[in-house]
């Protein structure tokens, strides 16, 4: 498959990965009371293709669900990224 669209899934799926484990690592940290991962690492990673899995790190570990604008980030991130997705797979299958 040629195209932007394959690589644009491939990405997405690594960072939300990669950020669903932050996410989960953070809040682990927090149980011990160990030094946290910095909150605008966190955001940054939901803006950089990280929202899917960043979103569902914060429900699965009901990790900073308190927070209104890591809701903002999560979902803002969630509907660009989803956006850019199908941009690309616009392009790649019309």
């Amino acid at each position: 498959m040629e195209g932007v669209f394959p690589i644009l899934l491939t990405v997405l799926g690594i960072c939300s990965t990669i950020c669903f484990l932050t996410f989960g690592l953070d809040k682990l940290l927090a149980v011990w009371g160990k030094r946290r991962i910095r909150e605008r690492t966190l955001h940054l990673m939901l803006w950089l293709f990280g929202a899917p899995g960043g979103f569902l790190g914060m429900c699965v570990f009901r990790h900073k669900t308190a927070h209104d604008g890591f809701w903002l980030s999560a979902v803002g991130g969630l509907i660009l990224q989803m956006l850019l997705l199908l941009g690309g797979a616009y392009f790649t299958y019309a």
